[in-house]
Formats: structure tokens, C-alpha cells, sequence
């Protein structure tokens, strides 16, 4: 997601002179204009060094400059200045955020609010940082106190039952999502949450029937066709590219310090390792296919043909994007990608646990074979959860919706798409509820023409 939202209020009603030059600054800083900003800032803390509004105004322009450790300073010394002042707690909350401070972000989160407990814009932003340090209690508290001072407004109805539904009381969540439901049929949020809340309530019968509903009045939601087939028992073969796309925009911001600091995420690094001791000069190009950070371009390095990023989510290539390590980012679906490119093109096509989104691989195996040069490199990380390691299948796993590919599928589609020297090594992947994740890492090479 992008950072948690700001409060609007904070200098446009003043009408001192202060207030108004904090204003002109602001304009500066919400046009782009940093440098002026700057140096108006600079001026307004010589003239006014015990304002605390000064303070405040140039920890936005911090964040907006990308500098988090000056973001908290200014912040934090605002928060010094005006102790009582619920917007510069809240931004000093996301600063801390955007630091990895999730504690202390959330504490200050709530302190705002004990300041102004009756205001729904800090509450909504309280709530939104919640949600993004992953806080189910504190987001439930937020919406809930949210909802007992506007309780008729459907954005905060929507959010109470989300919340109340990912808190366990699906109950309580159907309550609130069948009334807006009456209001309005075509309230996808509501009709969506409906299902789920029915799911987890066992009313089966009830629950397919409003998602058989639900895909029919919202055809061009893929989602709904694969929730749909899943719930039936029926096979399917992907995770539809929108669900994939959505889950990965929401958490681009924090990926790189979830993954590799709490969940020891280790798929970028082993995939790496392959690449070098198969072309340990790194003379080769690279297509990293799912690309998402540039988590596998930190951990192999510059390679001295090309790198090149494939992926369905926007805010993860912006990501990538700012570690300038890529010499192209695409923003596609990953078989369309591999045949739109021109045959024998790289040395090397990696993917870092991306085809867990992928059940049946056959396609892409065929297509990566096309796009390798002779003697190149396929690698890539599977999980292996869901079914025996031997297994000639895959398998979804309902409540993960990952895929799980067996030892023996992985065998026979590679060797259908022609690769040889094919091996798969055991591997744990990353921690999840800390526990090890099971996987494998695979390499096949294309052989040399004949």
C-alpha cells in the first residue's frame, strides 16, 4: 500500500503571518517545487525555532524527498513542540511506519486518537496505519470507534465488517454486510464479504449461492469464476493475474522487510547462487520473471549482459524501479511476456516462488525453452506444501491459495519442453507462522543445438 494517509488540517485556516507562509511552503511542497520549500523551511525554523508547526511541515517535505531518518526527526520534534497536537502525532506515526517502527508507530497512532477521539479523519488514518502494520485488534478498535460516531456511513460500515471478518466474527460481519447488501445489491465489497462471512459460519449452501450470484452480476471479475471453481472442488490451473496483481500492490511498500527480516525469505538468494555457479563471470543476459522488489537483482548483482523485470504489479515494478538495478521493467502477465519475446534471446530465465500463483507449468516451460539461448539457464523455486515431493500433480492450497507442484510434475514437463540436466533440491523457502515452508529449487538447461 502506499503510506498510511495524512490529516488535511494544518495550516490552511490560520491567518497569522506563520500560518500563511506554513501554507505557501506546503503549496511548494505539493507542486514539486522541493527546493524552494527547502529553503523557505529553513528560514520559517531561524524565525520561528519553538513553532512546532515549522517542524511538522518540513517532516512532510522529508517524507516526500524520501529521507524516513528526517521524516522522524521533524516529526518527532513537532510532536516536542505541540505534544496535544493529534495531526503531528499521526504523522509522526508514519514515520516511524515507514522506518519499520511498527510498535511505537501504532502507539502514537493511538495517541492521536486519545486526542481527538471524536474526529473521523484521525481515526481513519489510525485505522489505514493499522491495517498496514498488520495490527487486526488495533484496526478493530479504530473502525469500531469509527462506526459508533457515524454509524451510517457505508465506507465505515464496509470497513467494520471487513475487519470483523478477518477478526473472527463472521457473525457480527454479516450483520453489517447483509444491511448494506439491501441497501444496495450492487455492493461488491458487501456481497463479497457476505460469501465469506457464510463460508465461515459452515452455511454452505447459502454461501455458493451468493457467490454463483455475485460471479453472474460481475462477469469480468476472474476472481469470483476461481473462488467459485474452488469452492466446488473443480481443478484450476491459476490464481487469476487481478487477485495476484492486487495481493502484491497492497504490501509493495513492506515486502522487502517483511520477507527478509520476519519470514527469512531465502528464494532470491538460492535462485542467485544457481545462476553463479552455472556463469560465475555473470557474462549472461537475465530475464527475472515475477520480479516484484528486485529482490533477486540485489542478490546476483549486475550481470554484464542484461536484467531484465517481468511482472503484474505495478507498485512492486516502482519498487524495483528506485534500486536502479534493472535495465527494463515490464509490467505483464508472465506466459504473455515469454512469447512475445523473440527466440534464444537470454542466458538465463529465473523466477523467485512465482509459479506458486501457476498450476499447471507446461506452457511455461515450453516458452522458456524458446527464449533461451543453447546451454542456458532455467531456475526457479516451487512449494512443495500441498503434495508428496513424488507426485506427478499440483495442487491448490485453499486457504493459502498457493500453488504445490510434485517432484515427479516438474520432471516430466521440463523434459517435454526438451530441457535436460534437470535437478531439484529440497529447500526451505521462507518461515510461515514459524514454521519452515517446504520447497524445491529447480534447474534445467536448454541443450546445445545439434
Amino acid at each position: 500500500m502506499t503510506h498510511p494517509p495524512t490529516v488535511t488540517p494544518t495550516f490552511r485556516d490560520l491567518r497569522d503571518p506563520l500560518g500563511l507562509a506554513l501554507n505557501e511552503a506546503q503549496r511548494l511542497i505539493d507542486t514539486g517545487n522541493f527546493e524552494r520549500a527547502a529553503s523557505r523551511l529553513q528560514d520559517l525554523r531561524v524565525a520561528f525555532p519553538k513553532d512546532g508547526r515549522v517542524y511538522l511541515c518540513a517532516s512532510r517535505l522529508a517524507a516526500r524527498l524520501g529521507q524516513p531518518a528526517q521524516w522522524v526527526a521533524c516529526a518527532e520534534r513537532a510532536c516536542e513542540l505541540m505534544p496535544a497536537f493529534a495531526p503531528a502525532r499521526l504523522e509522526f506515526a508514519r514515520a516511524l511506519y515507514q522506518t519499520g517502527e511498527h510498535a511505537e508507530a501504532l502507539a502514537q497512532a493511538a495517541y492521536a486518537v486519545q486526542l481527538a477521539p471524536g474526529s473521523l479523519e484521525v481515526l481513519a488514518v489510525a485505522y489505514e496505519l493499522a491495517r498496514a502494520c498488520r495490527s487486526r485488534s488495533d484496526a478493530l478498535r479504530f473502525i469500531q470507534q469509527a462506526l459508533a460516531i457515524s454509524g451510517e456511513d457505508p465506507t465505515i460500515r464496509r470497513s467494520a465488517a471487513l475487519e470483523l471478518l478477518l477478526s473472527g466474527r463472521p457473525a457480527d460481519a454479516l450483520a453489517l454486510a447483509e444491511g448494506l447488501v439491501r441497501e444496495s445489491a450492487q455492493d461488491e465489497l458487501a456481497r463479497s464479504i457476505e460469501v465469506d462471512a457464510l463460508f465461515a459460519l459452515g452455511e454452505h449452501e447459502r454461501a455458493l449461492a451468493r457467490l454463483e450470484a455475485l460471479a453472474a452480476d460481475f462477469p469480468e471479475r476472474e476472481r469470483y469464476r476461481f473462488f467459485l471453481a474452488m469452492r466446488r472442488g473443480e481443478k484450476v490451473s491459476e490464481v487469476p493475474s487481478e487477485l495476484v496483481a492486487d495481493l502484491f500492490d497492497r504490501h509493495a511498500e513492506t515486502f522487502d522487510r517483511t520477507l527478509l527480516g520476519g519470514l527469512r525469505y531465502r528464494a532470491p538468494e538460492l535462485v542467485a547462487q544457481a545462476i553463479r555457479t552455472r556463469f560465475p563471470s555473470l557474462e549472461v543476459s537475465v530475464l527475472d520473471l515475477g520480479c516484484g522488489t528486485g529482490l533477486l537483482g540485489e542478490a546476483l548483482g549486475q550481470p554484464k549482459g542484461y536484467l531484465i523485470g517481468v511482472d503484474l504489479s505495478r507498485k512492486m515494478l516502482e519498487q524495483a524501479a528506485e534500486k536502479r538495478l534493472y535495465d527494463r521493467l515490464h509490467h505483464a502477465d508472465l506466459l504473455e511476456a515469454l512469447s512475445a519475446t523473440d527466440a534464444a534471446q537470454y542466458e538465463v530465465i529465473a523466477a523467485c516462488d512465482v509459479f506458486v500463483y501457476l498450476g499447471e507449468l507446461a506452457p511455461i516451460a515450453r516458452e522458456a525453452a524458446k527464449v533461451l539461448r543453447p546451454n542456458g539457464l532455467l531456475v526457479f523455486t516451487c512449494e512443495c506444501v500441498a503434495v508428496p515431493p513424488e507426485a506427478d500433480g499440483f495442487a491448490l492450497d485453499q486457504a493459502t491459495q498457493r500453488y504445490s507442484h510434485g517432484h515427479g510434475y516438474l520432471k516430466r514437463i521440463l523434459t517435454e519442453a526438451g530441457f535436460v540436466d534437470i535437478a531439484l533440491e529440497p529447500v526451505e523457502l521462507r518461515l510461515e507462522a514459524g514454521h519452515p515452508v517446504r520447497g524445491v529449487l529447480v534447474t534445467a538447461r536448454r541443450p546445445a543445438d545439434s
